[in-house]
């Protein structure tokens, strides 16, 4: 049943169905409670009867021929015949209830005067049959209707309450669900319910999650363009290499067309190790953790003061003024893959939109680099910050500390401390 895939119905179902058990439970309950009463003050009455028997009796030698008001029968052995049913009753209170009778069953003491003549006096049963003088009797077509309408009235009562409260259960889940039909699958968020309860702590883990996969997107929607990017610049420039290369043929100055090929050769070389370190890096951050058995004693001064030269000799860069304070042997135990490109990074961004002046600091603390920034090359370029980002993941997988951000100057500040709990830290 589809309706009842819906958790306010299963709900109102539920509580109907108990306020039905509930309401028939406390009809049963109800009918079978009266005749109890009933029972219980018969049987008083029939005690109540006995006691006068006996004391009229014991007062008079007479015997009580009954009580036309509840309807009850003497019987006296040897003055009226005992019926098959009764003769074998013991002494006490009985009940027939296929008859609806109750029995009193008892022998007279002696009278005053014959306690030495006979034993005991005559047996006596006492009966009272209540199939006509019985109220529930009388009224059992009435009363079983009055219950049965108690118990309609209870149910629809209890549907009506269950179907409202049903209703008010699931608003919480209702609402949940409304607000998550609503999320926008290209940009997911969710305002978690302001409940303080199950709902809401629901709500609120749905919400991280959701934030978690909305940066998630947000970065790998950066480093597809970081990947663009990086890429599309080393293409372009193999592309107008080899444009350049085919043009050196048709030239007749053999030595100006031969430097041309070598200074080709040099950005295509060039060229062809960016786009190494491009896919380098995202086969790094596809590990969910870099092996530590690749770790090497890595002198970063060294490595630093390596690839500085390498980016100051690429075209364009020459005109960066270059300010170090570079610390010699700062020797830790490192990948030296993933720091190659984290530096290579940070360089690369540098030297691309610094505007006049880029200073770099390294010491066995950490590493810092900033630069002015220009800032029209930062406007034209729609992928500023991709590659620092990248950095920043792979410093996270080698356990360092790094920080980019713009300062008040209009200088961009990139600085990395070195952790000393990695793995085999130290000289």
């Amino acid at each position: 049943m589809k309706l009842l895939n819906y958790f306010h119905h299963r709900v109102a179902v539920v509580f109907a169905a108990f306020s039905l058990f509930l309401s028939v439970a406390f009809g049963m309950f109800l009918y079978d409670s009266l005749y109890e009463v009933d029972d219980q003050v018969r049987r008083a009455l029939l005690y109540n009867f006995e006691q006068s028997f006996v004391d009229h009796y014991r007062q008079t030698g007479q015997f009580l021929s009954g009580d036309g008001a509840f309807q009850i029968r003497v019987l006296v052995s040897g003055r009226d015949p005992i019926e098959a049913p009764y003769r074998a009753l013991e002494p006490g209170y009985h009940e027939y209830y296929l008859d609806q009778e109750h029995v009193i069953s008892g022998v007279l003491p002696p009278l005053p005067g014959q306690e030495s003549d006979a034993i005991e006096g005559p047996r006596y049963l006492l009966i009272h049959n209540d199939s006509d003088s019985h109220a529930i009797n009388r009224h059992q077509d009435e009363i079983l209707l009055t219950i049965e309408l108690a118990v309609l009235g209870v149910s629809l009562l209890g549907i009506l309450i269950g179907l409202l409260l049903s209703r008010q259960l699931s608003l919480p889940v209702r609402t949940l669900k409304a607000r998550i039909d609503a999320t926008d699958p290209d940009n997911p968020s969710l305002v978690p319910l302001a409940r303080q309860d199950e709902f809401g702590d629901i709500s609120r883990a749905y919400a991280d999650t959701l934030e978690r996969v909305r940066r998630s997107l947000d970065r790998e929607r950066r480093f597809s363009g970081y990947a663009s990017h990086e890429l599309r610049t080393p293409v372009a420039v193999v592309k107008s290499s080899l444009n350049l290369w085919h043009a050196c043929r048709r030239s007749e100055d053999v030595e100006r067309a031969e430097a041309i090929r070598t200074k080709v050769i040099g950005r295509i070389s060039d060229a062809n190790q960016q786009m190494e370190e491009v896919i380098q890096t995202f086969l790094l951050l596809s590990r969910q953790q870099l092996d530590w058995d690749e770790v090497e004693a890595l002198d970063l001064s060294a490595l630093l003061s390596d690839l500085l030269e390498k980016y100051q000799a690429i075209d364009g860069y020459d005109r960066i003024r270059v300010e170090t304070r570079i610390e010699p042997r700062v020797v830790r135990q490192l990948n030296p893959k993933a720091v190659t490109l984290i530096l290579s990074t940070l360089l690369r961004n540098g030297f691309g939109y610094a505007a006049g002046t880029l200073s770099i600091a390294l010491d066995k603390h950490g590493l810092q680099l900033s630069n002015d920034i220009d800032q029209l090359r930062v406007e034209q370029s729609e992928h500023f910050g991709f590659g620092l980002e990248i950095a920043t993941q792979l410093c996270e997988q080698i356990r360092w500390r790094c920080d980019c951000r713009r300062s008040e100057q209009n200088r961009f500040i990139a600085q990395i401390r070195f952790d000393d709990s990695t793995p085999g830290a130290g000289a």
